[in-house]
């Protein structure tokens, strides 16, 4: 009889940790929607055993960052938070800065790396029809 409640609680915990998971994810994806309706988006994602960083920035066409976001670990707890830190910051400043926490500056240069690629593909699609 009390593996039946064990099995019961066991259930309850999975449901919860699959809405938690729910909960992060639509809020990941909110805030990239929004994000790419400011300018050139990049994320970047840094892996640990324990914990890790997801760091979300904006730039515009000048290459000056408009806003970024930080997730520090993996919990299903783990929201994002506001960089103020970078925000009016040049891309060049941002990945030649030397950082402290090796997955923030794994995170960072991982961001700016695919806002310069993004903006690379722009300016190449940019220029094949301006030929044709």
């Amino acid at each position: 009889m009390n593996y039946v409640y064990i099995i019961v609680l066991v259930v309850i915990a999975m449901a919860l940790q699959r809405y938690f998971i729910y909960l992060q994810s639509k809020n990941y994806t909110q805030i990239l929607l929004d994000m790419k309706n400011k300018g050139n988006v990049g994320v970047g994602v840094a892996k640990g055993a324990f914990s890790g960083r997801v760091v979300i920035m904006c730039s515009d066409l000048d290459e000056t960052v408009i806003e970024g976001k930080t997730l520090k670990g993996f919990s299903t707890f783990s929201r994002f938070k506001d960089m103020p830190e970078v925000t009016g910051v040049k891309l060049d400043d941002l990945y030649n800065k030397e950082y402290t926490d090796k997955k923030y500056r794994k995170s960072i240069k991982t961001a700016v790396e695919q806002i310069r690629n993004l903006k690379n593909k722009e300016e190449s699609k940019e220029e094949n029809e301006e030929e044709n």
